[in-house]
């Protein structure tokens, strides 16, 4: 958020859905407020784009093998 110096404070946003910011830019707002969120996200899935990882070492740094079954790695590619 350049050009507002805003510190602390509590930020409250309607859901994670209506985020899209890098990582970086993520830190930055973290940073500076307290995120809280009106709404729980009911998720049925994790769409995952990968760049430069593969899928494995994704999986493998996950972590969870229970959530790796939940992540879509090519929503294109799913059949109804």
């Amino acid at each position: 958020m350049p050009g507002k110096e805003v510190k602390r404070g509590t930020l409250v946003l309607e859901d994670l859905t209506k985020i899209f910011l890098s990582w970086p830019q993520w830190q930055e707002l973290k940073a500076r407020f307290e995120l809280r969120f009106a709404a729980k996200p009911d998720l049925a899935a994790f769409v995952v784009n990968l760049a430069n990882v593969s899928r494995q070492d994704f999986e493998k740094k996950l972590g969870i093998p229970a959530l790796a079954e939940r992540i879509i790695y090519n929503p294109y590619a799913v059949i109804r």
